[in-house]
Formats: C-alpha cells, sequence, structure tokens
C-alpha cells in the first residue's frame, strides 16, 4: 500500500473521462461540484460534439431528436430540473411530441382497411396487462403459470416473447370458443369488452378480400404491441429479453416529456460548468493499457488515442456503450464484430458507397484486432459484458404534405404473416415498422421506429431507397401519400423543380424540396432524416437490455472499479485501487437504457473517486 498511498498524499491525481456524453459529462460536473477536491480532469471525446447518444437537430424548421428522446417520468428526476433551471422547456420552435405522446392511432390492415377500435382496444389493453403481470410476478410464479399451461420451464419461460405467446394463445383460443357462440371473450384479466360482441362472425369486405380474418387481425393488433416494445427495449427480438428481471426496469413518476430546446440543451448544461480544454474532441481511445501488478510508481493508465496522441491517468471513468465494450473485448471482439459486419453486407443492394471499412475503427486497424483493454479484464466482468443485451432502434423522419384533411393522422400497420415478396410493394425490412404518426398534431413531418436486424438494414441504404420503401408501405395501407427523399443525386433536379414552382430551398436546415406532379393534381413536398446508431463505430447500437440467460446482478458487475478499493488482495500487491470506472446507462440495473440512469452513473463513479480521497463529506 505504500506507493499508492504515497501517490494520494503527494500528487495531484489525474482523472480521464472517456466519452462527453450524458455520463461523462454528469461525471466531470459532480467532480468539479467539490470545491476542495484538487485533480487534474480531461474529458477525451471521440467525434466533434457531445452528447453521446443524444443528438438535437433541426429538421424542416422545427427541433427533433435523433437520439434520446423523452423524460420518463418528471417527479423526482435530475434531468427535468436541469432542464427546467436552465429554461430549455420553453422553446422558440416546434419540437417533437411537444404535444405528448400522439393521439390514438388509426389501425389500418394490408390492403389498406381500418381495423374497428372495438377490435383493437381490448389487445391493446391485454397486452397492457401482460406486461404489467411480466413485471409483478417473481421467477418462481413464472415458471409454476409456464407449467401449468403445458410449456416448458426450461430456456423458454426465461424470456419475455415466449411468456406474451403463451398468454396470447390462451386469449386466441378463448376468442374462438366465444365466436362459436357469436360473441368475443375480450375479458383480458377482467377487462369486458362488450361492444366488440358483434364483430365476432363480421369482419369488413375489404379484409374479407385481402384474406384477413378475425384471429388474424387480432394477432396483427397484438404485434404492433410487441413491435412497439422491440423499439422501446432495443431488443430484435422478445424472445431475447430475460422475463425474470424485466420488473426491475423502473421509471420516475409523473409525465413523460420532450425537451422543447432539445434534449442536448441539457447536455450543454452539463458541460458550462467546465474550464475551456477540458474537452479535448477527436480522440478516439483504441486501447487502454492499466497494471495489475505492483510497479505503481508511475501513472498506472495509459490511453492510446488513434491520432497517435498518449494520455496518462491514475484513473479513468469509461462511459462509452456496451456495444463498443463488446467489440472491445480481446477473446470475443472478432467474433462481434465481424457478425455485425456480415448482418450489414448480407442486407439487400447495399450501396456501393457503404463504407464499411470505416466500421474497423477503432476496433480493427490493419487487418488486426486490438484488444481496448491491456491486461483483459476480469473475467467476471467480461463474462457479463457478453451476457447482457445491447441493441439498435433508429428514427426516420419523413417530411411530407398531408393528402387528405388538414393534418397527419398516427397511424399504425398491420402486416400479412405470410405474404410473398415479389408480390407486394413493402419491403421485408418494413415490416416490422408498427407506426407512422406526426412528431406533434399540427406537423408536416411523420415519424417512424426502426428496431433490430431492421434498423441495421435500413442504415445501410441510401435516402433514396428509405423514401421509396415509405412510399411503397404508404401506399399499400391507401394512405395515398408520396414521399421521396430528395437527396443525392437529384438534388439538383428537385433544386431546379422547386424553383420553377415558387418553393423556397431551406438552405438553414439542409432539407431539399420538390414539387412531384400525381394523378390527382396533388404536389407534397418531401425529405427524410434518420439515424445510423448501429454501424457509428463510436456506439455500434443504441441502449441495454438484461438478455435472456443474464440478470441485473450482470450490470452491477460491469459498474463494479477495476481494481476495486476494498480489494485485499489488491492491496497487498500494492496494485493502485480504481484505476478504471465503469459509468453509462448498461451499469444502472435499474434505469438502464434511459439518460438519467446514465447520467447517475456518472455521478455514482465521480463520487466513489472524491470519497476514495476524502473529498466527499
Amino acid at each position: 500500500m505504500e506507493c499508492d498511498e504515497t501517490r494520494k498524499l503527494s500528487t495531484k491525481p489525474r482523472v480521464v473521462i472517456v466519452g462527453a456524453g450524458m455520463a461523462g459529462l454528469s461525471a466531470a460536473r459532480r467532480l468539479r461540484s467539490i470545491k476542495n477536491a484538487d485533480y487534474e480532469l480531461i474529458v477525451l471525446e471521440g467525434s466533434h460534439r457531445i452528447g453521446g447518444r443524444i443528438c438535437t437537430t433541426e429538421f424542416a424548421g422545427e427541433r427533433v431528436e435523433l437520439g434520446a428522446t423523452w423524460i420518463h417520468g418528471i417527479e423526482g428526476s435530475p434531468l427535468y430540473e436541469i432542464a427546467e433551471q436552465s429554461g430549455a422547456l420553453k422553446g422558440d420552435m416546434p419540437w417533437e411530441c411537444m404535444d405528448g405522446f400522439p393521439a390514438c392511432p388509426i389501425v389500418k390492415a394490408e390492403g389498406g382497411f381500418v381495423v374497428d377500435q372495438a377490435v383493437v382496444e381490448p389487445v391493446v389493453q391485454f397486452y397492457k396487462e401482460l406486461i404489467c403481470e411480466a413485471q409483478n410476478q417473481q421467477e418462481i410464479q413464472l415458471k409454476e403459470s409456464f407449467t401449468k399451461a403445458g410449456y416448458d420451464t426450461g430456456a423458454r419461460a426465461s424470456n419475455l416473447g415466449a411468456f406474451l405467446k403463451m398468454r396470447l394463445n390462451e386469449f386466441l383460443s378463448k376468442q374462438e370458443k366465444a365466436s362459436a357462440n357469436g360473441s368475443l371473450a375480450f375479458d383480458g384479466n377482467g377487462a369486458s369488452v362488450n361492444k366488440a360482441n358483434g364483430l365476432a362472425h363480421k369482419v369488413p369486405s375489404p379484409a374479407q378480400s385481402s384474406e384477413w380474418n378475425m384471429r388474424s387481425l387480432l394477432e396483427g393488433v397484438f404485434s404492433i404491441q410487441e413491435n412497439s416494445e422491440r423499439t422501446e427495449t432495443a431488443a430484435d427480438s422478445l424472445y431475447d429479453l430475460d422475463l425474470p428481471s424485466f420488473g426491475e426496469y423502473w421509471e420516475f413518476p409523473g409525465k413523460h416529456i420532450t425537451i422543447a430546446k432539445g434534449f442536448s440543451s441539457v447536455i450543454y448544461s452539463l458541460s458550462s460548468v467546465l474550464p475551456p480544454g477540458t474537452i479535448q474532441y477527436g480522440k478516439i481511445v483504441e486501447a487502454i493499457h492499466w497494471t495489475d501488478s505492483h510497479n505503481c510508481c508511475g501513472p498506472p493508465v495509459h490511453l492510446h488515442c488513434q491520432d497517435g496522441s498518449i494520455f496518462e491517468a491514475d484513473h479513468v471513468i469509461i462511459t462509452v456503450s456496451l456495444g463498443v465494450l463488446k467489440a472491445g473485448l480481446a477473446a470475443s471482439k472478432g467474433a462481434i464484430l465481424n457478425s455485425h459486419l456480415n448482418n450489414l453486407c448480407k442486407t439487400q443492394n447495399v450501396q456501393a458507397s457503404t463504407n464499411v471499412e470505416s466500421l474497423k475503427d477503432p476496433i480493427q486497424r490493419n487487418g488486426t484486432h486490438m484488444a481496448l483493454f491491456q491486461p483483459p479484464l476480469p473475467q467476471s466482468k467480461v463474462e457479463a459484458i457478453n451476457r447482457l443485451g445491447f441493441g439498435i432502434v433508429d428514427k426516420v423522419f419523413t417530411l411530407m404534405e398531408p393528402t387528405q384533411g388538414a393534418f397527419h393522422k398516427h397511424m399504425q400497420f398491420i402486416y400479412k404473416n405470410n405474404f410473398d415478396q415479389e408480390k407486394t410493394a413493402i419491403p421485408s425490412w418494413m415490416r416490422k415498422t408498427f407506426s407512422l404518426y406526426p412528431i406533434h398534431s399540427k406537423s408536416r413531418i411523420l415519424l417512424a421506429w426502426f428496431a433490430g436486424k431492421e434498423a441495421l438494414q435500413m442504415e445501410a441504404f441510401s435516402d433514396d431507397k428509405i423514401a421509396s420503401a415509405i412510399e411503397s408501405t404508404v401506399s399499400e395501407f391507401d394512405c395515398q401519400k408520396t414521399v421521396h427523399s430528395g437527396y443525392g443525386s437529384i438534388r439538383e433536379e428537385c433544386k431546379r423543380l422547386a424553383i420553377k414552382n415558387g418553393d423556397d430551398m431551406d438552405n438553414a436546415n439542409g432539407i431539399r424540396v420538390s414539387k412531384t406532379s400525381h394523378s390527382n393534381g396533388y404536389h407534397p413536398r418531401c425529405s427524410i432524416k434518420h439515424s445510423k446508431w448501429g454501424t457509428d463505430p463510436l456506439f455500434l447500437g443504441s441502449y441495454s437490455y438484461i438478455a435472456a440467460g443474464s440478470s441485473g446482478v450482470d450490470m452491477d458487475v460491469l459498474a463494479e472499479p477495476v481494481p476495486g478499493d476494498l480489494d485485499n488482495e489488491n492491496s497487498e500487491q500494492n496494485i493502485p485501487a480504481l484505476q478504471l470506472l465503469f459509468a453509462g446507462e448498461a451499469t444502472h440495473r435499474y434505469h438502464y437504457s434511459t439518460t438519467h440512469g446514465a447520467y447517475f452513473s456518472g455521478v455514482r463513479e465521480a463520487e466513489r473517486l472524491l470519497a476514495y480521497y476524502g473529498w466527499l463529506t
């Protein structure tokens, strides 16, 4: 302990934070809040902006979020407090979801007919009750439930997808029995909806011509809820979500709101307390060398950046995404990265301009996989990183003029399960995009969500191809809307058409607008903007989830410092404590996947250091 104690008493500790997102900046802010703390602080940011997976931008004169969007409950949320104190809750332009969640949707089945709300509402209520059941039941109760239903209580009983499938089958079986008597038994665990009874044998004639029946419609409405769950959890499949741990996640009470001046305004507020030069941009860390030996009289950690610069530190707070951690593990990094690239390359019609090679940095250079941590992390942490889930969620904003009425409607889509790709214009990667809705009640901008492999496929396409897919989808559902991206090779043609028709180019927001002739004489203005979190090498995805076979304990393990400050074995060997500290949403057992979870994790690690040096009272 002598060398470690000597360094604590005689030198100013050097702290490096990797990442200027929510976790990194909340850690830096907390460190700065203690006036008697004497340390050197640097924040290394790989990109040329702060915020990480928070990215506010403007589109068609409105404020939108490419990443984090919602404050999940305002009562007790530190982010709400920061936004309120900084004046960010009052905007100077329209912003995404400024009037709350989108209005009650119009549900349409493929072929273009509207599904009666008497069919939709009971299924939606039933799904909500299932989620509450999954969140509240303990593992033993869940296994008993599966056994009673005749299901294997092994692997199938451990994930949310299997649980929902079991309950849906029970629900559908009950409806089929009731329909034989001329009624529907919509009693989803006590919620009776008798007004649906008259639809037991009556489906609108367009549905009959499209080979729909009542069971397929009920399954379709249920699938909308499941695909929505995928975007909320980032899981490619609900079978990937651990069921016993599902109830550990919780949100703050109170309203869920978006921020008028954008989520990035919270980031700017956090960074405002840092002295100029604290954040260094363009510093992609590709190797972190720490010590597990007694040679501790110099700085124990060296960070090697892609640009050749090297930073020495006594303590490093690592806030990179779980996706980057997974890719950076020495043992499994190659397989993960190759799988990621292979999925991308298998996407149909990948554009020649897609820079797949760029994904290899900072993880792979000159054909050789490099370990992010040298020596490797403890095996328990490596196993936790491998078990936890990390998925992709993307948003596609589409600027379109409404063709019917004054404003866009909130649309939800039921797709056919059995389809011939050669006979449908809807591409397979669009068929889990469950909705298209205006970002507020009077907006011309529509928003669609993508998750999992469909999101990764979408990211590989050009804006023109994405726009074409959206156009094909809304056309198949008879929404009578047309969209073109207005990007790429047709940029000048759009400009020419805009000028010819008296339109202005929105240069400030980078939106190209066009007027395209249609048989009905209508000329919609159109463009798109979307995120690409899955193929961004600084993130490799969006947010974490507790995967089947994992548990909240793995997030606790991920949050443990290396070496720990109370590790007797390391103390006896004179190994410097708290060299590597881990923060980020994936390290918070109860608030994972959220911005406030990231915030809390950064504060936690800052306070760990402050307490270690006796600066925290």
